[in-house]
């Protein structure tokens, strides 16, 4: 459901299909300062509003992840895109083991 035109995905919808409107926005926000968002798939559907930025949590130990990744992403015209994150550590030296390295919301552009 959109809050003021902005749909938040977070690390639970992973896997998920978000249905958007010309318009309107899609915030991802990841819980960890380690993952990587990727470009939509497909920028003349669903166009990304700048840079992922990150934001270190206060007190958060140098290196430990803590914190959030974020992007914010416009969507342009009907059609389909992929929004991707990927990560190789999972938390203080540890590599990320089988899929939770990677994160992935599919976004339905509806007219």
């Amino acid at each position: 459901m959109a809050v003021n035109g902005t749909v938040t995905v977070a690390d639970a919808n992973d896997g998920q299909t978000v249905t958007l409107h010309p318009g309107e926005h899609l915030r991802v926000a990841l819980a960890s300062t380690y993952w990587q968002i990727q470009a939509s798939s497909d920028p003349s559907v669903l166009r990304a509003d700048g840079t992922p930025a990150t934001s270190p949590s206060p007190g958060c130990v140098p290196g430990a992840g803590c914190g959030t990744a974020a992007e914010t992403f416009t969507a342009v015209a009907p059609g389909q895109a992929t929004v991707v994150a990927t990560r190789t550590s999972c938390g203080e030296a540890m590599r990320c083991q089988g899929s939770a390295g990677h994160y992935q919301v599919q976004v339905v552009v509806a007219s």
